[in-house]
């Protein structure tokens, strides 16, 4: 009679986490501005991998709920939607500044 083993069986990740590389080709923009986006809480919601220095990634299933919410609403990927000195004035107002 053969003996049970415990064998624990590891399936593959069906939301794997994407570059940021590979999320910037998928929108269709340069991962600078894919940088820039974060920067400003644009684009997709990004993941911290790693506890210092670590690395910015995306699961595939936030990068594609991004691109149809936003092929859902008319908002082209890769378009900005204000200026620097827009983003600029609304970042003082929002610090009490202005």
């Amino acid at each position: 009679m053969p003996r049970a083993t415990n064998v624990a069986v590891v399936a593959a990740d069906a939301d794997p986490y994407l570059t940021s590389a590979e999320t910037a080709a998928m929108i269709g923009i340069s991962p600078k501005t894919l940088r820039n986006w974060r920067c400003f809480g644009k684009g997709p919601k990004p993941i911290l991998l790693g506890s210092v220095g670590g690395r910015v990634h995306y699961r595939r299933s936030e990068v594609d709920t991004y691109l149809s919410v936003g092929a859902a609403h008319g908002v082209v990927p890769g378009a900005h939607d204000c200026a620097p000195s827009a983003r600029m004035g609304r970042r003082l107002e929002t610090e009490g500044v202005v």
